[in-house]
């Protein structure tokens, strides 16, 4: 279909209007994301902005562990099912800014939850100076503000559900608006289990909906990124997992982007403090040393 696409994202994401929606939210939160989490959010938002859905509109973000982006999707009003395999607790400093449910009733246990529980396990020790860093970020002007502002405009809801997303069968089918995966999917473990998320979504999107999914490319061959624990996607792989026997795209202008990404000052100085001192992580401990660049993934069906 026309609106098929892979777009590899290019640091001119950063020009973008949508950038200042992703830059308030993350003060708001006084929050901290992966290195390349700003060009897959504001791509994002700008994709699915363009579709004009009516407020309430459902969208479900695949894989969403406690990532931005359902935080933004619920501020632009729609009502995001916020599914991830990893159990989550609903976040104080998030539900009071935005209706936070959850149904979480299946456990999961997999490398990846491994991976992740690890390193969640080293940030969750806080020392004296840590914990009063929390409460200067819910006392930020930002957030204070925001929580005035709900009181009388309240945003959209997010309902945390566990679940693979391979086996969403409790959604029925052509039931959802629209799909995002900021950087989740890279993290499945086969190949086959990927195909069977994809298939997945076809079966709960609307007729003519789309999907809208971000994930870590590589210029040729498809190679395992093991610090992060993920796949880096060549495009020939794209097209098969997404059964693009043709699609617009902008792989051949990998060199050229990946030059932009590991130029961007911006970036280099965007990076997370949770990634220094640690191996396993998108940039092992903080050296600026991009050996993959993000891309984005348009399925209409």
């Amino acid at each position: 279909m026309e609106n098929n696409k892979l777009e590899l994202l290019d640091t001119s994401l950063l020009q973008a209007k949508e950038f200042q929606l992703v830059q308030h939210w993350l003060t708001v939160f006084k929050a901290e994301i992966g290195w390349h989490y700003y060009l897959d959010l504001i791509w994002q938002v700008r994709e699915i902005k363009k579709l004009n859905l009516p407020p309430h509109a459902t969208i479900i973000d695949a894989g969403a562990g406690s990532g931005m982006m359902q935080f933004l999707l619920a501020s632009l009003g729609y009502t995001v099912l916020s599914i991830d395999f990893n159990e989550r607790p609903i976040p104080p400093r998030y539900a009071k800014i935005f209706k936070i449910q959850s149904k979480s009733n299946r456990v999961f246990t997999n490398d990846y939850i491994k991976h992740l529980n690890t390193i969640h396990a080293k940030q969750k020790k806080k020392n004296l100076p840590g914990r009063i860093l929390n409460i200067l970020k819910v006392l930020n002007p930002s957030y204070v503000f925001e929580y005035i502002k709900t009181k009388f405009v309240p945003y959209g809801s997010i309902t945390f559900i566990t679940a693979d997303f391979s086996n969403l069968d409790f959604i029925p089918d052509h039931s959802i608006d629209a799909i995002v995966s900021t950087s989740a999917i890279e993290h499945n473990e086969s190949m086959e289990t990927l195909s069977l998320s994809i298939d997945e979504f076809k079966r709960v999107l609307k007729k003519g909906a789309s999907m809208f999914i971000t994930t870590s490319a590589a210029e040729e061959k498809t190679w395992w990124h093991e610090p992060s624990k993920g796949y880096c996607y060549s495009e020939s792989e794209l097209k098969r997992l997404f059964d693009f026997p043709t699609v617009s795209s902008n792989y051949t202008s990998y060199k050229q982007i990946f030059s932009h990404i590991k130029g961007s000052r911006f970036l280099q100085d965007k990076l997370p403090s949770f990634y220094f001192n640690n191996p396993n992580c998108g940039m092992p401990n903080g050296v600026w040393d991009p050996t993959y660049i993000p891309v984005g993934i348009i399925k209409q069906v």
